[in-house]
């Protein structure tokens, strides 16, 4: 995983912040972002399909790798990718082993940019904030974000295989501001699921539960 240094924090007694003769509001500094669904889609039975020779069969790869609960155990570090390969396989006939490779092997390379997420990262740097990613994700996370433009504009990265905890754990949202020195209060989160929103706002963060529209986060950030 590339970790890039983070910037030293802004000093809590700013006041409001002015960018691009837009008030920010709320004295946001940091635009922590999820990775799935966030930056790049996140659609597994999509990529199931894509490796089966029928829905049956990409049904069976689904239950088998995503939907299953090593899947959350190798998000948070506590299964690695060769028990998680084997579990999965022992979920399948053998027939269907040779796509399960497959499917893992490609499904990083499957993750689509969400639309407007290059322009928003690329707004949010040239307006003076620093940009992070925490994502639940295991190993294969910088292969489904290394080639992506917005990729060298972020501070800092955190993800879960390597902290063996996951979010909406407090303790992960915290840890990431201890290693970078950021005040919680102005951190923006954006995360496409509620609970992981709950989660961020429980360690003083700002958040918003990003549903596809990013015209909200303009608003927040003060980017019209």
């Amino acid at each position: 995983m590339r970790i890039i240094a983070a910037a030293p924090a802004a000093g809590k007694g700013e006041g409001m912040r002015i960018l691009n003769g837009q008030a920010s509001g709320r004295d946001i500094s940091n635009l922590v972002l999820d990775m799935g669904n966030v930056l790049l889609g996140w659609t597994p039975r999509d990529f199931a399909l894509r490796a089966a020779d029928s829905a049956a069969d990409a049904d069976l790869l689904y239950c088998a790798l995503f939907d299953s609960p090593d899947w959350a155990l190798h998000d948070m570090g506590q299964v690695d990718e060769d028990t998680l390969l084997r579990r999965a396989q022992e979920r399948l006939p053998a027939r269907l082993h040779r796509q399960l490779e497959y499917l893992m092997d490609s499904w990083p390379a499957w993750m689509p940019p969400v639309p407007g997420t290059d322009e928003i990262t690329r707004r949010a740097k040239q307006a003076g904030y620093r940009l992070y990613l925490l994502s639940n994700a295991g190993v294969r996370f910088p292969g489904a974000l290394r080639d992506q433009p917005f990729y060298p504009r972020f501070d800092g990265m955190m993800v879960s295989y390597h902290e063996r905890i996951a979010k909406p754990d407090v303790r992960l949202y915290r840890r990431l501001c201890e290693r970078y020195c950021l005040d919680p209060g102005e951190c923006l989160f954006v995360d496409d699921v509620e609970v992981n929103i709950q989660g961020a706002m429980a360690a003083g963060m700002q958040a918003h539960h990003f549903t596809g529209d990013w015209q909200p986060v303009v608003v927040k950030l003060g980017l019209q």
